[in-house]
């Protein structure tokens, strides 16, 4: 039986455009406040501000932010008992949202239709000033199809390497609330993330995407020996195997100061003709999970020479596998600097890994005119953190983080109507960003 797609969406349209409708109040209540309170701006009314009944004022819009969601309920609910008429020919199972909206999703793919598409920025974490680490938390967009997105959003395999439609128009900060003073290890530090809607107090949606507890990336980390601190006879890591490259390789003299954490660190130099380097790391195949997003960490620096070409890798190698252009971390010659660099990279892990799924960590270089220095203080893999429609993973600073250091980013979502309702149930539609959709939103 082939799908009514032109019915179902009419009718789901409606209830669509009367909830976003709705939802328009949340925009104008604030406006109304500030209205009130600019009418009583001037100097010999400004005492007037400071009245209880003004400071009070949104709870007398309660009432009617309860009705709203309320009536915003009972068309979630009618949406779902429109999806599962057994006349529409989508085999849902039963009535539960996760059933009916993994079907929708499955028969719109088979039968090629979208909605419009939600285009989604995430902002930059920008440090508060007062933080004593140098830590900086990494945000994506990218889905994987065995995670959920966040608080309230279903895992769909999907997803898998989408960007997330699913973010809010928000402001979120992360906040480290737990350090070594509680036993957490460096690196695997407690943090929370928390996104909220400047207007919130008077909206219908409530206020943002919450609250959602993190760690910091050691905590996951599947890499051993991650910061080059252990040496076999000072020269070459333990755990890790030179493959090419080994004779310009050495472990670094204790130096707390100079290392990225923990004292030493691996050095390579090659003299003007040296070789290219790679060292490799073997992951037992049993510690990732298939579709999962997981993430690279590599501090780096040069501390001699001017290459005039060449680039540092770091990616995962195995049978089978060839990591693409953006499922590694890569650092050309042109941003290799004296201080020490974090670089990231992320991957969804591989259906099929064999015994030689591995981390490698290459310097490739064409550059014989001038030898030059490359030191490695960190190489970690670990997985990544969820919330609100993104992921989040806090790779180690050089300095460690303390309880309180925190960090603030702006995200924004031009929301396509359809989507933006569907995401507020917990789901992202199959979309299209050309602006040619079959179903009209």
């Amino acid at each position: 039986m082939s799908v009514p797609w032109s019915s179902i969406f009419s009718d789901v349209g409606v209830l669509v455009r009367l909830s976003d409708e709705m939802g328009t109040l949340s925009g104008t209540l604030s406006a109304d406040k500030e209205a009130i309170r600019d009418a009583f701006a001037d100097d010999d009314m400004n005492h007037v501000l400071d009245q209880p009944g003004l400071k009070t004022l949104h709870l007398s819009y309660k009432p009617m932010q309860t009705a709203v969601r309320t009536l915003r309920s009972d068309f979630a609910d009618l949406v779902l008992r429109r999806l599962y008429e057994p006349a529409n020919g989508l085999h849902i199972a039963s009535r539960s949202p996760d059933e009916v909206f993994r079907e929708l999703v499955h028969a719109m793919r088979e039968d090629s239709q979208t909605v419009n598409a939600s285009v989604v920025t995430l902002g930059t974490p920008t440090a508060y000033p007062q933080n004593k680490g140098t830590a900086l938390p990494v945000i994506s967009k990218v889905l994987d199809g065995v995670s959920s997105p966040g608080a309230g959003f279903s895992e769909l395999r999907y997803y898998s390497g989408l960007d997330s439609e699913l973010v809010l128009n928000e402001r979120c900060a992360i906040r480290c609330v737990e350090g070594r003073e509680k036993g957490h290890a460096r690196g695997a530090e407690k943090f929370e993330i928390n996104g909220w809607i400047d207007n919130g107090k008077w909206s219908p949606q409530g206020e943002g995407s919450g609250i959602t507890t993190i760690y910091g990336m050691m905590k996951t980390n599947l890499s051993s020996n991650p910061f080059l601190n252990d040496y076999e006879d000072e020269i070459f890591p333990d755990n890790w195997d030179i493959v090419s490259g080994g004779a310009n390789v050495n472990g670094s003299t204790y130096d707390l100061a100079e290392a990225y954490i923990g004292g030493k660190y691996l050095i390579y130099s090659p003299d003007e003709a040296g070789p290219e380097f790679e060292m490799t790391q073997t992951i037992p195949p049993i510690e990732m999970v298939s579709g999962k997003k997981y993430v690279l960490a590599l501090a780096y620096r040069q501390s001699a020479g001017s290459p005039a070409s060449g680039s540092i890798v770091c990616e995962m190698k195995g049978t089978g596998y060839t990591a693409g252009s953006g499922e590694k971390v890569t650092i050309p010659y042109t941003e290799w600097t004296t201080d020490w660099q974090v670089a990231t990279g992320e991957f969804i892990c591989p259906n099929l890994m064999k015994s030689d799924w591995r981390i490698s960590v290459h310097v490739d270089s064409a550059d014989t005119s001038n030898a030059h220095n490359i030191q490695f203080g960190m190489v970690l893999l670990g997985t990544a953190y969820w919330h609100g429609g993104f992921s989040v993973v806090i790779p180690p600073g050089s300095e460690p983080t303390v309880k309180s250091d925190a960090w603030r980013f702006d995200n924004s979502n031009s929301e396509g109507v359809v989507q933006k309702y569907f995401r507020r149930l917990g789901v992202q539609l199959p979309s299209d960003n050309t602006g040619n959709d079959e179903l009209a939103s």
